[in-house]
């Protein structure tokens, strides 16, 4: 996917071009644009850039849109990790009696729930 980087942060390419857009609007596109040379990141989007490898997965830092960057071989580990703690989470709220009590909610309002009276 496609990325801007703006003021330290990632955008994806809906967020970045909007932000460009609006900047622009404003009277405030740096002198020498479209060389992105001559202007610094802190004042107007650069972009777009193909996702760059990372150590987590990344999203847009103004949507939140998972931006489908590659990970490095620690990026790997850290997904494993992550995926094996929440089917850990997961497993023992299976087995704890508050998930009893919410399975038992979700039957008995089934119907009122997907009306939502």
């Amino acid at each position: 996917m496609k990325v801007y980087t703006y003021q330290a942060a990632l955008l994806c390419e809906d967020c970045g071009k909007t932000r460009q857009t609006t900047l622009t609007v404003q009277g405030r596109r740096p002198r020498g644009y479209p060389d992105e040379t001559t202007y610094d990141s802190d004042q107007y989007p650069k972009g777009p850039f193909d996702a760059a490898d990372a150590d987590a997965p990344q999203h847009c830092d103004k949507c939140g849109l998972f931006l489908e960057n590659a990970l490095t071989p620690e990026g790997i580990e850290y997904v494993r990790a992550k995926l094996a703690e929440f089917d850990k989470a997961l497993a023992m709220l299976r087995h704890s009696s508050s998930a009893n009590t919410l399975d038992q909610w979700r039957e008995f309002y089934g119907t009122a729930l997907k009306e939502g009276v």
